[in-house]
């Protein structure tokens, strides 16, 4: 381990050469200086870990030293040395920003944990404004609205996020009631259960869906995740992140509405066109009612963004919309009463993938989805991208319909344009690959590795695409602590600050601290992380354990040799102190005597054994 590097800065020749000489015994490299200008100078020219500076001084004292090393470097450590030991001039020191104030005469193992104390706070606090500073970027980024609230209801904290969404920009916003943006429809409800929050102190993750209103009027619906945080017993804050789901809600309503109308309407052309060929009599009739219906159903389907085919059951379309036009540049007139192969024939050359695209409309008809709801998952992994004419993604689904008695008549095929998942889904990536921080995302199933940035991968010596793939549980050291982290998702959605060991691709293993949420991304539910490599804390911590360990084992040692009691129980007792300190198995006394024939020479008077190891104290060769 490379040694820390220290400035000493101090008057006094006699205390600094004797300081210094311990520090050095200590593993310290150390820089002296026999005054504040000079120690300013080495200071500017050189490198340190920390600095230790003499409170009084001639011409140039330690608090002026420090206020000058504080503007050209605020963070390094810095201890004041003094002979006086006021309060007042402790708390003086501190406020100029000493990190630590140490009386004269100095003690060397006390000075020496200060020091190292001392750095791992500076190091610690150096961490923790970097992991707050990627938060505040993350935060200020992201689409969502994340926001805190006072026991009123009254906003206390609100993401830059709240202009886009909602037209306020967060000082208008902040004091103010959350309840006066909510739709005067949804807010009795959302009142209800923002007060039984509060009586409950249930501090798990609640779901709520609600409209507010814009700066201009506008209505848009929210998906809001939220949660209480309590203290003493007492809600102080109500944390959530409210999320614009408007589109999708003004979607689905519509994709319901859609399917509701056409299947309606496909089953009447269809019936009725059974009855021409059943009954010749009542064909101009039925012919003038089909021609009503087609009329109609034409005005829905032009309607829907999607592209849209009706297929009778010897596969000929019967109907479709204008947007085969957009995606495709055929006309109506080209798609109808043609064949449904037929036409896939002509729009081959259109998708990057054709040969994808085919085997997704195979699977579509196999598996209809017309009596579901829409899987997400699905559709995302069914896009296939179109290249000419108006861009896009599209995937297919297809519903079979049928007739009154339930028999199959034909088939509804839509091909929906799933192109702002893919960017979306394009937008995480982008925040993930542009953090500072390792940052990595999981499928909750499996825990296999969907995405992870090149901070991570660097840090576990992979490369992303190497790492992307494989199974989050493989990199665990203990398995037991992936159970502990599923356990905790399961109970609260989140996981904060875990700290455990994990196994890098050469083998060795890390310290890593990282929070943990479950989300949901292309339709599944997923674990999004954000990791820091502690490794480092985590071996000064150990280290400096085993030290103080030792020293309090000598001072116990001390305390017992100091005893009034008899000698052989007093050097019983000193010797246990050390042997437990030292983690060893026996502790000896030698003594020294001067014997006529071999001259001088050692002999083992005392010991101390571990349990279940043997004395020597009957060895005549140690005798």
């Amino acid at each position: 381990m490379e040694k820390r590097r220290l400035l000493y800065i101090e008057d006094d020749e006699t205390e600094r050469k004797k300081s210094s000489s311990l520090l050095r015994s200590k593993g310290y490299k150390v820089t002296i200086s026999s005054s504040g200008e000079t120690g300013l100078r080495l200071f500017k020219d050189r490198k340190f870990d920390v600095i230790l500076c003499n409170l009084d001084m001639p011409k140039m004292g330690g608090l002026e030293v420090l206020q000058k090393i504080r503007r050209e470097n605020p963070d390094i450590p810095f201890i004041i040395l003094s002979a006086r030991g006021s309060v007042s001039v402790a708390v003086k020191a501190v406020k100029k920003g000493a990190n630590h104030f140490v009386l004269k005469p100095i003690e060397i193992n006390q000075l020496t944990i200060t020091i190292e104390q001392t750095i791992e706070k500076t190091k610690l606090k150096k961490k923790l404004q970097d992991s707050q500073d990627a938060f505040r970027i993350v935060s200020e980024n992201v689409p969502d609205i994340i926001y805190s609230l006072n026991p009123k209801g009254e906003f206390i904290s609100l993401s830059p996020s709240v202009k886009p969404s909602i037209g306020y920009t967060p000082s208008n916003l902040i004091g103010k009631s959350v309840f006066e943006v909510i739709h005067p429809d949804d807010r009795q409800k959302v009142k209800e259960s923002f007060m039984k929050s509060i009586k409950s102190a249930d501090t798990k993750i609640k779901i709520l869906q609600f409209r507010m209103v814009t700066k201009s009027g506008e209505a848009k619906h929210f998906e809001i995740r939220r949660k209480i945080v309590l203290k003493n017993g007492r809600m102080i804050r109500n944390d959530g992140i409210a999320r614009d789901i408007t589109h999708r809600e003004d979607l689905e309503q519509k994709l319901r509405g859609y399917h509701e109308h056409m299947a309606n309407a496909n089953l009447d052309l269809l019936s009725a066109q059974k009855k021409l060929e059943e009954k010749n009599a009542e064909m101009e009739q039925l012919l003038k009612e089909m021609s009503k219906n087609k009329d109609e159903l034409q005005t829905i389907i032009d309607a829907n963004p999607n592209i849209i085919f009706l297929v009778d059951k010897s596969g000929i379309i019967k109907a479709s919309n204008r947007s085969v036009s957009d995606y495709f540049g055929l006309s109506l007139d080209e798609v109808v009463n043609i064949s449904f192969k037929e036409f896939i024939s002509k729009i081959k050359k259109n998708f990057e993938d054709y040969d994808k695209f085919s085997r997704e409309l195979e699977q579509s008809k196999k598996t209809p989805v017309c009596d579901s709801r829409l899987n997400t998952a699905d559709l995302y992994k069914r896009g296939v991208r179109v290249i000419n004419h108006k861009p896009g993604v599209l995937s297919p689904i297809c519903c079979k319909i049928q007739d009154k008695g339930n028999k199959e008549i034909g088939h509804l095929w839509m091909f929906i344009d799933i192109s702002h998942i893919k960017q979306a889904d394009e937008q995480v990536h982008a925040i993930v690959n542009a953090s500072p921080i390792p940052i990595i995302i999981t499928r909750l199933e499996d825990g296999r590795i969907l995405y992870a940035n090149e901070e991570l991968a660097g840090l576990l010596g992979l490369t992303t695409d190497k790492l992307i793939g494989q199974k989050s549980p493989d990199f665990y050291y203990n398995p037991e602590d992936r159970k502990t982290v599923l356990e905790s998702l399961k109970r609260d959605g989140y996981l904060r600050n875990f700290e455990t060991r994990i196994k890098k691709v050469d083998g060795s293993v890390i310290w890593m601290i990282f929070s943990l949420v479950t989300t949901e991304m292309q339709g599944e539910r997923v674990i999004l992380g954000w990791l820091y490599d502690i490794t480092e804390r985590k071996k000064g911590e150990e280290a400096l354990a085993i030290r103080l360990k030792y020293e309090e084992g000598l001072a116990h040692c001390s305390q017992a040799l100091m005893k009034d009691a008899a000698a052989k129980d007093i050097l019983t007792e000193a010797l246990t102190h050390l042997l437990k300190a030292s983690n060893t198995s026996r502790v000896y006394i030698f003594e020294n005597f001067e014997d006529p024939e071999h001259g001088l020479c050692l002999r083992l008077t005392h010991e101390v054994c571990a349990p279940g190891v043997s004395g020597n104290l009957d060895d005549p060769v140690l005798q």
